[in-house]
């Protein structure tokens, strides 16, 4: 049996739902199969763990069901922890920013170098185990960047988080163009990254978002970082093609 598999964490809930939603309507070609491996319980406080049973289960599915390619759906929540609960308001200019937008946000303005790096100090986390992964098959992989942020600010009582909920009732959240900005930053790091370690980024469907780049709320889960399954259903849409792709080139 053909299959799409992804691994990674909670991004993928997106595109599960959107693969049984595109299974429905017998738009999955030949990938008749969904398997995924959520590393919600591969953790060592906040760092993913390599270890014998996580290398035991990756092999399992391996051995279970005929596979093109492997599609990774690590972190993706990074601009979330770092922007999202407006207790410490600051302001953030990026190199090619246009001149208005200096003065977006308010207090404390951050250097860009240090947002960056502390970006990056949340991206890179995962680093040990996608390398781990890397050297154990030869398969084509590809990494799914998250969704962007919504341009609302109405979050309030909509998070599944309780803390989070809290939070965001107490303190706001950070206004848009901050979020977006470190958005961008985060997947700037990743795809660093992931094509330094030859990894292809697949990207956020244009189609789901506006103008200015920001997520259309029609594609939004009830949080601050996740898409809905119809999101999910267009990413799945681009997994489907690439391993297709990888089908005709095994084949031809």
């Amino acid at each position: 049996m053909k299959a799409i598999f992804c691994v990674g964490d909670s991004h993928i809930t997106a595109l599960r739902d959107g693969y049984h939603a595109r299974r429905r309507d017998g738009r999955t070609a030949s990938f008749g199969e969904w398997r995924e491996m959520q590393n919600a319980r591969w953790y060592d406080g906040q760092k993913h763990v390599v270890s014998a049973e996580y290398d035991a289960e990756w092999i399992k599915v391996m051995s279970e069901v005929d596979l093109s390619a492997v599609f990774l759906c690590f972190g993706g929540g990074e601009h979330v922890l770092i922007t999202l609960v407006n207790r410490w308001p600051f302001a953030l200019y990026c190199p090619g920013d246009v001149p208005q937008e200096k003065a977006v946000g308010s207090g404390e303005v951050i250097p860009f170098e240090l947002m960056h790096a502390t970006c990056a100090s949340y991206v890179e986390m995962v680093l040990p185990l996608v390398r781990h992964l890397r050297g154990i098959t030869s398969l084509p992989m590809y990494h799914v960047l998250p969704p962007p942020p919504t341009a609302s600010d109405d979050y309030h009582g909509r998070y599944p988080n309780e803390v989070i909920r809290e939070l965001v009732a107490q303190f706001g959240v950070v206004p848009a163009p901050l979020r977006h900005k470190v958005w961008r930053i985060c997947n700037a790091v990743a795809r660093r990254m992931y094509e330094g370690l030859g990894i292809s980024v697949i990207e956020p469907p244009a189609d789901t978002m506006d103008d200015r780049g920001y997520l259309e709320l029609r594609y939004r889960a009830d949080d601050m970082a996740h898409g809905n399954a119809d999101y999910g259903a267009l990413v799945v849409d681009r997994l489907i093609s690439i391993a297709e792709s990888h089908e005709t080139r095994k084949t031809g």
